[in-house]
């Protein structure tokens, strides 16, 4: 199958990438079966839930100051992502990961769920992106 030793190479990229609002990537890798090649990735398993799981599990709205504190979190992982030339084509509540500390506080992770090359960088070069 073509076009997984790119996405290999994004994998490295996206796993050398250490944030704290980003969701570290342990290792990367492929399995063949029968001829089909599975890229995969592992990360760790962490206490909490997705954004959207939490909208829809909350008894209550959550408050503006609670939504503020995940909206700022998110950006600045995406940030720390567009300055290594990483970009999210994806984000949504439920690529958003919302992780249990303490009662008042949350740590907010963008998860990087699947990767696409673009090939329309500057000069030839291609982007990468996190969806």
């Amino acid at each position: 199958m073509t076009g997984h030793r790119p996405l290999s190479k994004e994998c490295e990229d996206l796993a050398s990438l250490i944030h704290p609002n980003i969701v570290e990537i342990f290792d990367v890798g492929q399995l063949e079966d029968d001829k089909i090649v599975r890229p995969y990735l592992v990360m760790p398993l962490l206490p909490g839930v997705t954004l959207d799981k939490l909208i829809r599990s909350s008894s209550s709205r959550l408050t503006v100051e609670r939504c503020v504190d995940i909206f700022c979190q998110t950006c600045r992982g995406l940030q720390a992502a567009h300055e290594r030339g990483l970009l999210h084509r994806d984000l949504k509540p439920s690529n958003i990961f919302v992780m249990r500390m303490i009662p008042s506080r949350s740590s907010i992770s963008a998860l990087p769920t699947g990767l696409t090359p673009s090939h329309h960088g500057p000069e030839g070069h291609a982007h990468l992106y996190v969806a």
